[in-house]
């Protein structure tokens, strides 16, 4: 099984005319928000993508998006350190759709880090940004801005 995004151009927002390809955690207006934000800024993406399919309701302004980060951080607030647990963020953008009348469900799975982090596979993400992932019988071309792990893991979120 191949997973894609089917649709880029629903995440694609113009800025200053160009083409800007999902939502940036450096446009929350708070310095915690900045620092701690890649997961609700990955939630923002999914929730808007998902939207979209569903209301044909896009985000086509850098406001739009920080609106839809903001609302979507109430549902997946980093803690302390961040949103290192999977189902932290799993489990709010699950309520987050419960809440906005949203059908589907987010769903994750753990990547063994001996698997995805080598040097050569975080310089192919970093450069090309995306990441494929095989595995289990699925194979999954996921966009990233930033490759993070945690010690024993990497996490890749949704099911759109």
């Amino acid at each position: 099984m191949t997973a894609v995004i089917r649709h880029p151009e629903w995440l694609t927002l113009q800025i200053d005319g160009q083409p800007f390809y999902g939502f940036d955690q450096e446009w929350y207006p708070q310095g915690r928000q900045r620092m701690a934000g890649c997961g609700p800024t990955v939630g923002s993406d999914m929730m808007t993508y998902v939207e979209m399919k569903e209301w044909k309701v896009p985000a086509v302004t850098r406001d739009e998006a920080v609106r839809k980060m903001l609302e979507v951080w109430k549902y997946a607030t980093p803690h302390m350190h961040g949103l290192y647990k999977t189902h932290w963020l799993r489990d709010g953008l699950n309520q987050y759709m419960a809440d906005h009348g949203l059908r589907g469900k987010a769903e994750s799975m753990s990547i063994p880090a001996l698997l995805a982090v080598t040097s050569s596979y975080i310089s192919l993400a970093e450069m090309t940004g995306t990441v494929v992932i095989n595995g289990g019988g699925v194979r999954a071309v996921l966009p990233v801005t930033k490759v993070t792990s945690a010690p024993r893991s990497i996490h890749a979120f949704a099911r759109l």
